[in-house]
C-alpha cells in the first residue's frame, strides 16, 4: 500500500530507506525487483505482483509491467492492491497505516480495477488480473466490499484474491509454555480451517451469482500466524509456526 518499486532498483548503496506507516519502521530497500526476479529464476517459480493501489498510480504500475517485459520476464498474475479494504477514512486508525491514506469505498476500488485491469492487458495480453475480495475481514465502511465490487467489474476479474488462512491471530502476550492455553491455541488453529473452506464456498457462491462461469480464487497470503505484538510475543508466535501443530494447520489447509 506503500511501497514504490523505483526505490528498490539500481545500486543497493543508491536505495532510499523509507519509513512503513505499517509498523512505523525504517525498511531498506535491499531486495527489490532485480533480485525478486532473479531469485524466482533460480527456484523456478511463477511471480505474482501486487500493485500499489493505496498510494501508488496507473503509471507506476505500467512502467512496471514494462521494466518486467524489458527484463524478459513478463508477469502473467497481478493482483490490484492489498489489504485496502481493511482501511477506514480516518487517521490514525485502529489498525496502523490502514488510514485515510489508502482509504477507498468498493465502488471506488471498482472504479480504479476495471481502469487498472484494462491497462495491464492492453500491454500484455497474457496477463491475467486479480481483484481483491474482503469478506468478513474488512472495516466497518466497507462491509459488503465482494458483493460492491463484483456488481461494478465481475466481467474485468481473472481472479478473486483472498486473504483469509491464518490460524487464530493472538494480539496479546499469550503463555505457550502453558499446556492448557497451547491446547486451546492449537485448537482454534485447527477450527479455523473449516472457518477458510467456509468463507471459499461463500466467495464461490458469489462469483457465480454474479456469472462468473469457472470462478478462480488465489489465496495470496496465508500463515499458521498466531498474533503480533510486541517483538517478544512476535518470535514467540513464529516459533509456534515451527511446530507439529502448524503442520497440521498447513496440510489441512492445502
Amino acid at each position: 500500500d506503500y511501497y514504490h518499486w523505483k526505490d528498490a532498483i539500481g545500486p543497493l548503496q543508491q536505495r532510499p530507506s523509507r519509513n512503513n506507516p505499517m509498523d512505523n519502521s525504517i525498511h531498506e530497500n535491499n531486495f527489490g525487483t532485480d533480485e525478486f526476479i532473479s531469485f524466482c529464476r533460480q527456484i523456478g517459480a511463477e511471480p505474482l505482483i501486487t500493485a500499489n493501489a493505496g498510494t501508488g498510480s496507473l503509471e507506476e504500475l505500467l512502467v512496471w509491467q514494462r521494466y518486467f517485459l524489458e527484463q524478459k520476464f513478463p508477469v502473467r498474475y497481478w493482483e490490484i492492491g492489498n489489504e485496502i479494504y481493511l482501511a477506514e477514512p480516518k487517521m490514525p486508525a485502529r489498525i496502523p497505516g490502514n488510514d485515510k491514506r489508502i482509504y477507498k469505498t468498493a465502488a471506488d476500488y471498482s472504479e480504479l480495477f476495471n481502469k487498472w485491469s484494462a491497462a495491464i492487458r492492453k500491454q500484455d495480453g497474457q496477463a491475467m488480473v486479480g481483484a481483491i475480495a474482503g469478506t468478513y475481514n474488512t472495516s466497518s465502511e466497507n462491509k459488503g466490499w465482494l458483493e460492491i465490487v463484483l456488481k461494478s467489474s465481475a466481467s474485468a476479474i481473472d481472479f478473486v484474491a483472498l486473504h483469509n488462512s491464518f490460524a487464530p491471530l493472538i494480539f496479546r502476550s499469550y503463555d505457550y509454555t502453558n499446556e492448557r492455553k497451547r491446547t486451546d491455541a492449537y485448537q482454534a488453529m485447527l477450527a479455523s480451517v473449516s472457518y477458510t473452506a467456509q468463507d471459499l464456498s461463500f466467495v464461490q457462491k458469489k462469483l457465480r451469482e454474479a456469472g462468473m462461469q469457472s470462478p478462480r480464487i488465489a489465496v495470496t497470503e496465508h500463515f499458521p500466524l498466531f498474533g503480533t505484538g510486541d517483538h517478544d510475543q512476535l518470535l514467540a508466535s513464529l516459533d509456534q509456526s515451527r511446530t507439529l501443530g502448524s503442520a497440521l494447520y498447513t496440510a489441512s489447509l492445502f
